[in-house]
């Protein structure tokens, strides 16, 4: 059965001003759809991401496809997308209509974006303007933040409709780009927190954080993406990709944030950091690496072998046993202290 949904109506619901609200969960709640067809175990996860994913849902713009696509009737003119189960207008009726979700990212969504409008610029005051120790100075950033929302929304209201989205709508795409910086940036933050709260409890130095789990979950994604390019037959590309991450990691990371450290000390002061003996040694496994490879590729007819595979990977392994090794019976405090 197709067309659109026959939701039970209730007396109470503002209708003339907010969605049905079976669609107003649908939407914020995306993980609860389809509850009855799933097992425990999905259960239990889409209850646990439930929260995060509502407050990426009401603050994150997604724009994606084209927005006609969904309304397009394919095969025997029912339309494509997740079949719900809807609740029947007759508690005593054992039909069940079945019908199009039309709550989906493909979707125009004026309300969610409305929203969004709001949300989305709170959310980045508190992400990148909050101090703890001037908390009342992000007041006056949220109030232009909210009037930055409100601005938006009465672009919104003035030039859409609940079908037709603005012609716009793809610059969604940049502050969605914005947002999701923020996230991130929030994620890592508790991350941090979190791994140096163990690494303090089990006598963990930063340096071996940062040599093994930081190293591990941050080059994870590189390593999956790397291997299937190479895989697909553009291993030139895989190959540039491997120096190129990193490069850009010590270069803009040390960069931009020694640049923004330098510039935000009220004293003018060197900022004074601590070289440890685990920095060094992984300094000195990065230099023989980069020369092994400038001296042996060229020898080797510009061709990479699976002996110079595993020859990167032996280095990597002595590197890390070195590093823990050095760290865990403390052989070795800190060589140098310098200043930049």
């Amino acid at each position: 059965m197709s067309g659109p949904p026959q939701w039970r109506t209730l007396s109470w619901w503002p209708y003339s001003h907010l969605p049905p609200p079976q669609l107003l969960v649908a939407a914020l709640f995306p993980t609860l759809r389809g509850w009855g067809d799933k097992n425990m175990i999905e259960k239990t996860l889409a209850f646990v991401a439930m929260v995060p994913v509502f407050f990426l849902t009401i603050t994150l713009p997604v724009v994606e496809g084209n927005t006609g696509a969904a309304n397009e009737k394919p095969k025997n003119g029912v339309p494509e997308g997740p079949v719900v189960t809807l609740e029947p207008d007759s508690p005593t009726s054992a039909v069940t209509a079945v019908a199009y979700d039309p709550v989906g990212p493909k979707e125009w969504n004026r309300w969610l974006v409305c929203v969004q409008c709001m949300t989305a610029p709170v959310f980045m005051v508190f992400m990148f303007g909050y101090d703890p120790e001037t908390p009342y100075a992000i007041v006056r950033p949220i109030l232009y933040a909210l009037v930055a929302g409100l601005v938006w929304l009465a672009a919104l209201q003035v030039s859409t409709t609940s079908e037709s989205p603005p012609p716009w709508r793809y610059a969604l795409c940049f502050a969605g780009f914005a947002v999701s910086i923020g996230w991130i940036s929030a994620i890592a933050n508790e991350v941090v927190g979190v791994l140096k709260a163990f690494g303090v409890v089990l006598g963990i130095s930063d340096a071996i954080l940062g040599l093994t789990i930081f190293a591990v979950g941050n080059s994870l994604g590189d390593l999956v993406a790397d291997i299937t390019v190479a895989r697909l037959g553009f291993p030139v590309m895989a190959l540039s990709a491997c120096f190129g991450g990193p490069m850009l990691n010590i270069l803009l990371g040390i960069g931009i944030s020694g640049l923004y450290i330098t510039l935000s000390r009220t004293d003018h002061e060197a900022y004074e950091i601590e070289v440890s003996s685990t920095l060094i040694i992984s300094a000195a496994t990065l230099l023989i690496t980069l020369v092994f490879l400038l001296v042996v590729v060229p020898l080797n007819k510009w061709t990479m072998s699976r002996r110079i595979g595993w020859t990167l990977i032996g280095l990597w392994c002595v590197s890390t046993v070195i590093n823990l090794g050095v760290e865990m019976s403390g052989v070795a405090g800190d060589w140098a202290v310098g200043h930049a």
